[in-house]
């Protein structure tokens, strides 16, 4: 992720090279991303630093070969699975459970969620693993690292968008602790667990799956997924806002007058 205000060149999210960087819109801008938004890391709101107006989510992140290169291979096979996934949505009477998609491409809608995750977490995700850099820039390769999972799920509509770094949940009790990083924006969300299982056991992992097919394969994709809520601004959060008061009860906080950066 590159900082604000020295955008004119820096190190490329996918090749490594230094570059001038061209803006990545995550997801890509026909994926429902094409507005002007205003951007606020979780750092950034706990510092009090204001949100930034940005042509749509995403951040100056990748060399124009790449952006350009990458987004002919990935980003149109993507952006049909995202807009034929939110029409399953739109025209579902009730709660959706499933994505069933008669013909997509599998390896590319993978490679391009990790290139999304490339310009979350900076470039030194892909430099600390030249394997996962290699599974992303070329695109026949289908040997993604066995330490990454990637994860998916329908999200409800009216939560908070969010995308976080990778992040480290630990545990008091012995637990394993969970590396992830997290991008929640409809219709899905997707998390890159790192070396762990997913911060939340009801997500659907594509990683495997969606790697065993080649780069110009179609395929039917049917897919059980939930639809998770996110009311709170915390990664890998996916509580329903009552179970969210029903914890601060618990703690002896009144939620009508709790006020959190994280929500709620």
């Amino acid at each position: 992720m590159h900082p604000r205000g020295d955008r004119s060149t820096g190190k490329c999210c996918i090749c490594g090279r230094d570059a001038r960087l061209t803006f990545e819109h995550v997801p890509p801008r026909s994926a429902f991303n094409g507005r002007e938004v205003f951007a606020q890391t979780l750092a950034e709101k706990l510092k009090g630093i204001p949100p930034e107006l940005t042509p749509g989510a995403g951040e100056y992140s990748l060399c124009e070969e790449c952006n350009e290169n990458l987004g002919s291979r990935y980003g149109t096979s993507f952006v049909d699975f995202c807009r034929d996934a939110m029409a399953i949505l739109d025209n579902a009477d009730e709660y959706c459970r499933s994505v069933s998609l008669p013909e997509t491409y599998p390896l590319r809608v993978l490679k391009q969620i990790l290139v999304m995750f490339a310009t979350i977490c900076g470039a030194s995700l892909l430099e600390n693993d030249l394997g996962l850099r290699r599974f992303v820039r070329k695109r026949d390769e289908q040997a993604l690292p066995d330490r990454y999972g990637v994860f998916i799920s329908y999200v409800l509509a009216g939560g908070i968008f969010r995308r976080s770094d990778i992040s480290v949940r630990g545990s008091f009790c012995g637990a394993a602790s969970i590396h992830f990083a997290e991008l929640v924006y409809p219709p899905f969300a997707y998390v890159l667990a790192v070396d762990s299982g997913p911060p939340d056991e009801r997500l659907v992992e594509i990683g495997q799956p969606f790697s065993s097919y080649r780069f110009k394969e179609k395929a039917a994709i049917n897919l059980p997924l939930p639809q998770l809520p996110t009311p709170t601004s915390i990664p890998g959060d996916y509580r329903t806002a009552r179970e969210v008061e029903a914890r601060l009860v618990d703690q002896g906080i009144d939620p009508g007058s709790y006020r959190s950066p994280f929500g709620l």
